[in-house]
């Protein structure tokens, strides 16, 4: 009786093999943490939370917005993001590894819906001078008096000293919402390189005279701060 039962089993085993089979194979489950070239089956991963940021308008070029919880590009007085990620948390982070990838994400909080039929693009850059989240204005990295309307710094940046080429684009459209990722790997490998020359990224629109504007979740918000992002090989 037993040996009848094994043999239906068998049986009716085949007949599901074959349909499968006739309707195109079976399904092939794969452990990817053995596939080769898995960046994750012999590397690692971190998200890194912002250390500083704020925005900057040139609508109000002396005053600071680094208390506020978003952070914002638009046209109307054209403003400008700025974010920055602790230089000593990403050299430990990359400490004995090889750097994959890094992405820039920030939380797109609340859209205009103003970027036209197909979208406009936003940009980050690499920022190459030091500033202060509490003193950084339109007019100057780091304003030592935010509170007499007047530019109180040595030299002044006419909204951020940065890369004159892009390190990456992202088209922003109406409706819109969410995370948004920047590649810069490039970027931050050059601060795995050499920390001292990290003071950030400015994120801004590349076409400035046209209509958008995003906020973005700043450090000071509830939920969604920036983040960056790394992957690296073991």
């Amino acid at each position: 009786m037993r040996t009848l039962s094994v043999l239906f089993f068998l049986a009716g085993l085949a007949l599901v093999l074959g349909a499968a089979l006739a309707q195109g194979g079976l399904a092939v489950f794969i452990d990817q943490a053995n596939v080769a070239g898995n960046t994750f089956s012999t590397g690692s991963w971190i998200t890194l939370n912002a250390l500083g940021d704020t925005y900057l308008k040139a609508g109000t070029p002396n005053k600071n917005q680094g208390s506020e919880t978003f952070v914002r590009v638009q046209n109307s007085g054209n403003n400008r993001s700025l974010v920055i990620f602790d230089s000593t948390e990403i050299t430990d982070a990359a400490a004995g590894k090889t750097l994959n990838t890094a992405v820039l994400r920030l939380y797109v909080e609340n859209n205009g819906n103003n970027w036209g039929a197909s979208g406009r693009a936003v940009d980050v850059h690499r920022v190459t001078t030091a500033w202060t989240e509490l003193g950084a204005t339109w007019n100057c990295p780091d304003d030592t008096d935010t509170g007499n309307s007047a530019p109180d710094c040595a030299v002044q940046w006419a909204g951020g000293t940065f890369t004159a080429s892009a390190t990456d684009s992202v088209v922003h459209t109406n409706g819109l919402l969410g995370w948004v990722e920047w590649d810069v790997t490039a970027d931050v490998a050059a601060i795995i390189a050499a920390p001292a020359t990290n003071s950030g990224w400015l994120v801004k629109k590349n076409d400035e005279a046209a209509n958008g504007r995003a906020n973005y979740t700043s450090r000071e918000g509830a939920a969604n701060s920036p983040e960056l992002f790394l992957t690296f090989l073991a």
